[in-house]
C-alpha cells in the first residue's frame, strides 16, 4: 500500500541524527510523527511499516522497527514516540549540537535512497540558517563536507526538491 506521507524533520534532531548515522531511524521517526494524526505519541507498527516500504526494502523496515533506538519504543503492535526534549537529553556527550526551532518537510517518497535521506537531514539541519556556511560549520554541526554536497547536487531530485531552499547550493 502506498501512502502519500509528508514528513517534517526538526533541525536540531536532524543534525544530530546525521552526525550519528541514524538517518533511517530518524526518517522512520519523522514518518511516525506524520502518521500520528491525533498527537497521542503512538502509531500502529503496521501503518508505519506500510509507509516505510515506499523508501526501504521489507528487510530494512524490519530492521529499523525491530532495533532499539532513541526515537521510539515498540510496545506490542504500536510504537511509542519519544519527545524531542527526551531525544536531545539522551544524545551522547561531546556531540556538537546546533539548536534551532526550524524544520523542513519533505514527501516521504523523495527519500528513497541513502544520499537523498542524508541530503534531507542536512537541509532540515540548515533550515533557517541564513548566514554563510563554512566548511568548518558543515563538518562540525551537520557532519558533511562540500565534496559530499557536490556529489549530491548531481542528483536532480536532491538539487531541485531537497536542497532547493539552500540558495548557495542551488544552480540558477
Amino acid at each position: 500500500m502506498t501512502l502519500d506521507v509528508t514528513i517534517t524533520l526538526p533541525a536540531s534532531l536532524a543534525a544530530a541524527a546525521h552526525q550519528l548515522g541514524e538517518d533511517a531511524s530518524f526518517v522512520a521517526y519523522g514518518t511516525a510523527r506524520a502518521l500520528d494524526s491525533r498527537g497521542s505519541g503512538r502509531v500502529w507498527l503496521d501503518d508505519l511499516a506500510d509507509a516505510l516500504t515506499d523508501v526501504f526494502s521489507a528487510r530494512q523496515v524490519r530492521r529499523i522497527i525491530g532495533a532499539q533506538n532513541r526515537y521510539f519504543e515498540v510496545e506490542g503492535r504500536r510504537a511509542r514516540l519519544s519527545g524531542q526534549q527526551v531525544i536531545i537529553e539522551g544524545l551522547p556527550e561531546g556531540l556538537d549540537l546546533f539548536f534551532s526551532r526550524h524544520s523542513r518537510s519533505f514527501p516521504l517518497r523523495l527519500l528513497d535512497s541513502r544520499p537523498r535521506r542524508g541530503a534531507a537531514l542536512v537541509a532540515a539541519a540548515l533550515a533557517g540558517v541564513d548566514n554563510p556556511r563554512s566548511n568548518a560549520f558543515l563538518s562540525r554541526f551537520v557532519g558533511v563536507d562540500r565534496k559530499t554536497i557536490a556529489v549530491w547536487l548531481r542528483d536532480p531530485v536532491i538539487r531541485d526538491q531537497i536542497l532547493d531552499k539552500v540558495p548557495s547550493w542551488v544552480r540558477p
